[in-house]
């Protein structure tokens, strides 16, 4: 009997075993409760690498787009660059053309007044040549008779005179243009139109003055934009560097085989001037045609120098 009492757990250990087994089950609930947050967190590192890889594929196609736009850019600047050059060669090439055209139209031009040697040349009137008798032009007789001679033989197209003063000049050309009969025109320059003595109404069928400072108030006016000159008068400033000013402007709006004729070529600015410009501009000197100096105070002016621009 007592073995057989002695066998069995007591009340205490019967109470120690369920507590026991009250921790195993709570251990095991804590272990299963790990385990699904293992998984969880499993599922969620495997969702995170999916995403990872899949921002890793979109950062591949953006970085394959970006080289391809950078591809596509260089080629674009590539085709900029060639349009660019073949607009370039097209301005060239209009450019070109242009003057060739303008050649052109000078030859025939030279073919209609100079080449035909019709009766006419020989029958022409110069009664304009009177003008030189005209007190109001700042040149001397001599010099006024070189003026009417050039225009008369050149036959120009379209004159320049730079210094209008009075006007006396103006009317001399615009008289050898009436005298070759060619529909000539004659374009001269002054700041100071109000200086005029002559009757301009008699010379406007063929002459036109514009208001200003060559060459700087000439190349703002649009209309003037473009023309072409086969002969220019120069009697404006007599100043080194304003006349340098001057000539280096004359061979972007003067014809290929075309002239300029300057007044007081005497004067020792007026030739250091011509000197230098036919170093720079690309004239070729005819020489001084009107050897005449007159002496104003410690000045000396009068005289004419031709130069031709080929």
């Amino acid at each position: 009997m007592t073995g057989r009492a002695d066998a069995r757990p007591s009340v205490q250990d019967a109470a120690r075993i369920r507590e026991l087994e009250r921790d195993r089950d709570r251990w095991e609930q804590i272990c299963h409760e790990a385990e699904r947050q293992r998984d969880d967190w499993q599922r969620l590192c495997r969702e995170a690498e999916q995403q990872r890889d899949d921002w890793q594929r979109l950062c591949g196609e953006a970085e394959r787009q970006r080289d391809n736009w950078r591809n596509l850019c260089r080629e674009a600047e590539s085709q900029r660059a060639e349009q660019a050059k073949s607009c370039r060669e097209a301005e060239e090439q209009r450019d070109d053309w242009q003057k060739l055209c303008r050649q052109a139209e000078q030859q025939r031009d030279r073919l209609l007044h100079h080449g035909d040697w019709s009766p006419i040349e020989y029958s022409l009137p110069f009664s304009g040549v009177n003008t030189c008798r005209e007190e109001l032009a700042q040149l001397a007789v001599r010099e006024r008779v070189l003026l009417y001679a050039l225009v008369f033989s050149i036959a120009p197209s379209r004159v320049l005179e730079v210094g209008t003063f009075k006007g006396g000049s103006a009317r001399i050309i615009s008289a050898a243009l009436d005298d070759l009969e060619r529909g000539g025109q004659l374009i001269t320059v002054d700041p100071f139109p109000e200086l005029i003595e002559i009757e301009w109404n008699a010379i406007a069928h063929n002459a036109r003055k514009v208001q200003g400072y060559f060459p700087r108030d000439f190349e703002r006016r649009p209309e003037l934009s473009g023309l072409r000159f086969d002969l220019a008068f120069i009697d404006g400033d007599h100043s080194y560097d304003g006349l340098l000013e001057d000539l280096r402007y004359l061979p972007r709006i003067l014809e290929a085989d075309s002239y300029v004729l300057l007044h007081d070529a005497s004067n020792g600015d007026v030739a250091r001037a011509i000197d230098r410009s036919l170093r720079e501009c690309g004239f070729r000197d005819c020489g001084k045609l009107a050897r005449i100096a007159n002496t104003s105070g410690d000045e000396v002016y009068g005289g004419m120098r031709l130069l031709w621009m080929p």
